[in-house]
């Protein structure tokens, strides 16, 4: 009895690992990474292919600074945090929004 036990669990753990071995390169097929670059003079938020291809994708265009992208939902958005300094340059204000992202 006990050698059926054993087995059961066996099978078990090998279907376990399988399935998620499956989701993980599902995952990792559709996967990018948010960054900052500073390329056009200010701050914008980009995304860049997690494989390597070169497939970058700029999400914000505007004349404040767009930074620390956060991902909200994988499946879809991306959270932006801009920020603009006033003019005395003591105060800066803060706001966000989501921003729906084109797999």
């Amino acid at each position: 009895m006990r050698r059926r036990y054993s087995l059961a669990h066996l099978t078990l753990s090998v279907v376990v690992v399988l399935c998620l071995t499956l989701l993980m390169v599902e995952a990792d097929a559709q996967a990018r990474i948010a960054f900052m670059s500073h390329r056009d003079g200010n701050w914008e938020i980009y995304t860049i292919n997690a494989d390597g291809r070169r497939d970058t994708r700029r999400l914000t265009n505007n004349v404040h600074d767009d930074m620390d992208p956060a991902w909200f939902d994988p499946a879809f958005a991306v959270e932006v945090v801009p920020f603009a300094v006033a003019p005395t340059g003591k105060r800066f204000t803060t706001w966000g929004w989501l921003k729906r992202v084109n797999r």
